[in-house]
């Protein structure tokens, strides 16, 4: 599918008046008001109350204000910073203000001297004037990047439309895929070749089944949605493994520490870092393939905790995203992430084409207005994450992969927006190259490796439609992190699950990819029921004209192979056109079978014998 904006007008960025948007200074100004009653009580404490309390009422300033001791000080900064740093790793909003209170009640045994006690709260004052000082002067200069990135945008010219993708895997792509299938077809309680390193952050189990699964999905859209068999087996054992109790306990902790509620279900409210990427993993595997398959009788469940349909999944999510105030939901308890909204927003829209409901309708608006207002920053960049509790957004992160992989969800559900953040992303990089922009840093395993960087960028690049940076990264990843092939099947040293499965689905992807997926494929025809994944791989398997057009690599060349087929015409007969000959007859259900001797590539097609003979 080629974008329909390629050459469309360029949308512009809105003018700027505030270097935030309306919710989020709301939040600021709670959060604001909330320390400043601190900061009095804190004031009141040292002149009113006995000078053993100036230590505790220090340390209400300021986490460590209270000590005498240097080194105290800064130990207590330093605890403080860990606590931030849990909190936006785990969620955990109970460590920061223990360890302030914690701090300031060890302070109490202090008596600071006349000029500490001026000193704090005088640099506090300080601080804060010189930040609203600063506002004033960014607001200037964000107004003036974005009239010169307006006009950078206006002038841009369209990139050019990609030729034409090939319609089958290759050999190299077949060696990539099949990392990521056996994988998916091992036992379905099992998890080899996976990666642990903890269940909270980017490197999370959860994640490896989604992205893997995500990239088995975009492969059967593109190449094979007549095709049955092991890429619907492993897409099966993918959703069992999301269901795992290891894959989404973390959310009691989370639940419990974050909110303050004693719940383990992941998917009832707050959590669609699990909840939104389960959905999409269900409606990208429904809109993905070409034979009949029924993504509302799909299950999620927990045991005795949780039980929940994809229905119930979607309903749920759009229920929480009308009353969201900022537009978008929480995925760490009180962290908005903009990437996993995408995400979200795109298994809601594609659920609600392939079924025709209304939860698309209900949420676009005010999903697409918070973004705007909230989370696109003053310079055009978009904010990696924000605290629904403060308002507070961490500096840039992430390098380009934050500010580029977005826009692969984001060309599902606003393509225009996703043209414009790429360009963006581009303007900002002109002069540096991709490796420098790119954080060294694997976010699948925490690993010093580009890898993802270079993978979810050339994926955004095909969605969008750039051929030349998809091309550009793909090349820097195999300079930088060479190609391993063993028994057939191809790796990358150091690189995590993460990246491999966005490399799989970079490679087999094509401009609007996703953004096709929005929309279910066409049930028209026979498809392949069953094919031995040990034996054959499948490189395509297309409905076209009433047949279906395949392309096989046989494991073992020159023997013979088994193929059932299904959703044929009942009792009509069948021939094979092109490298491989037969002839077949369907039962009364539209079922058959064929045992075949395969050539190393054999394509063919499979058609009625009244259509073979015109």
């Amino acid at each position: 599918m080629q974008s329909s904006l390629l050459n469309a007008e360029p949308l512009l960025f809105p003018k700027l008046s505030h270097l935030r948007g309306p919710q989020t200074r709301r939040l600021l100004r709670r959060f604001a008001g909330v320390y400043a009653t601190l900061f009095g009580a804190a004031v009141a404490l040292l002149l009113l109350a006995p000078a053993t309390w100036a230590g505790f009422a220090l340390g209400l300033m300021a986490p460590g204000a209270g000590f005498i001791a240097g080194w105290a000080m800064l130990a207590s900064a330093a605890l403080f910073g860990m606590a931030l740093l849990i909190w936006f790793a785990t969620g955990n909003l109970l460590l920061p203000p223990i360890v302030w209170l914690g701090a300031a009640w060890l302070a109490a045994e202090n008596t600071p001297s006349p000029t500490q006690k001026l000193t704090a709260p005088t640099l506090i004052i300080l601080g804060f004037a010189a930040i609203w000082l600063w506002q004033r002067r960014a607001l200037r200069r964000a107004q003036n990047h974005r009239a010169r990135l307006n006009l950078h945008l206006a002038n841009c010219p369209a990139l050019p439309i990609p030729a034409p993708s090939a319609d089958e895997l290759s050999p190299a792509d077949l060696a990539r895929l099949r990392l990521l299938l056996d994988r998916a077809l091992q036992p379905a309680d099992q998890f080899n070749g996976f990666e642990h390193r903890d269940p909270f952050q980017t490197a999370a189990l959860r994640y490896q089944v989604n992205f893997v699964a995500f990239a088995l999905a975009l492969v059967q859209a593109h190449y094979a949605p007549a095709c049955k068999g092991y890429l619907h087996q492993a897409q099966d054992n993918l959703l069992i493994k999301i269901q795992n109790p290891k894959v989404w306990c973390y959310w009691a902790w989370e639940n419990l520490w974050g909110n303050l509620r004693h719940d383990p279900d992941p998917i009832a409210s707050g959590n669609i870092m699990y909840a939104g990427f389960v959905a999409a993993q269900i409606a990208l595997r429904a809109n993905a393939c070409g034979y009949p398959f029924d993504a509302t009788q799909v299950q999620i469940s927990g045991g005795q905790s949780f039980t929940y349909s994809q229905p119930q999944i979607i309903e749920t999510l759009t229920r929480q995203y009308e009353t969201s105030r900022l537009g978008l939901l929480p995925c760490e308890p009180h962290w908005v992430y903009p990437l996993c909204n995408l995400i979200t927003a795109a298994a809601i829209r594609a659920h609600s084409n392939r079924h025709r409901t209304d939860h698309w309708l209900r949420i676009s608006g005010p999903l697409r207005a918070g973004l705007e207002a909230e989370f696109i920053g003053a310079k055009g960049d978009l904010v990696a994450f924000r605290s629904s509790l403060t308002g507070i957004a961490a500096p840039a992160v992430g390098g380009a992969l934050m500010q580029g992989y977005p826009c692969v969800y984001l060309h599902a559900i606003a393509p225009d927006m996703a043209q414009r953040q790429w360009q963006s992303l581009r303007y900002a990089l002109r002069g540096r190259g991709w490796r420098h922009a790119i954080w060294r840093l694997d976010v699948g395993n925490y690993g010093l490796s580009r890898a993802a960087g270079y993978t979810g960028l050339a994926l955004a690049a095909r969605e969008i439609g750039d051929e030349a940076a998809a091309g550009d990264l793909l090349a820097l990843l195999e300079a930088d992190c060479p190609e391993v092939i063993a028994s057939g099947v191809a790796h990358r040293e150091s690189a995590s699950l993460w990246a491999l499965a966005h490399e799989v689905m970079a490679r087999a992807h094509r401009t609007g990819g996703l953004a096709a997926l929005m929309q279910p494929q066409v049930v028209a025809g026979p498809y392949i029921e069953a094919v031995d994944y040990a034996e054959t791989l499948v490189a395509k398997a297309r409905n076209t004209a009433g047949g279906l057009e395949m392309v096989l690599y046989p494991r073992q060349p020159g023997q013979v192979q088994s193929l059932a087929f299904a959703g044929l015409q009942p009792h009509q007969a069948y021939l094979l056109r092109g490298d491989i000959g037969g002839k077949l007859i369907a039962d009364a259900q539209g079922k058959a079978s064929l045992h075949l001797t395969l050539t190393p590539h054999s394509a063919f097609t499979l058609l009625t014998e009244k259509a073979s003979n015109r």
